[in-house]
């Protein structure tokens, strides 16, 4: 059994030295995935520059039709009206003894 407190183990452990990296494992090289100076390279940046430029005309246009898109709702909000008629007193009814709507299905007793 040990008396070393948990924290103290822990300090030990931390300072150990790395294990050492096996001999078979390759080298690591710092390089582009595409080389700059190839015909490759050249013609990835001026893809990335061509899409770069369509995403832009995208977002101005997308901008635009939204404004378009408020100003429009809101026109047609203004413009919209609604009428109510009152009925003549002679044909209103009390609720209780108004006709159902057409929708609504009737017992064909009823009909």
């Amino acid at each position: 059994m040990s008396t070393i407190e948990p924290s103290m183990a822990a300090d030990e452990q931390a300072s150990e030295p790395p294990a050492p990296v096996p001999a078979g494992s390759l080298p690591r090289f710092e390089t582009p995935i595409v080389p700059k100076a190839t015909i490759a390279g050249r013609a990835l940046v001026a893809v990335i520059a061509i899409m770069t430029f369509l995403a832009s005309l995208t977002t101005g246009a997308v901008m635009l039709v939204r404004a378009a898109a408020v100003d429009w709702q809101s026109e047609v909000s203004r413009e919209i009206t609604v009428q109510i008629r009152r009925r003549p007193a002679a044909t209103s009814r009390p609720m209780s003894r108004r006709p159902r709507p057409s929708f609504v299905p009737r017992p064909a007793s009823l009909r």
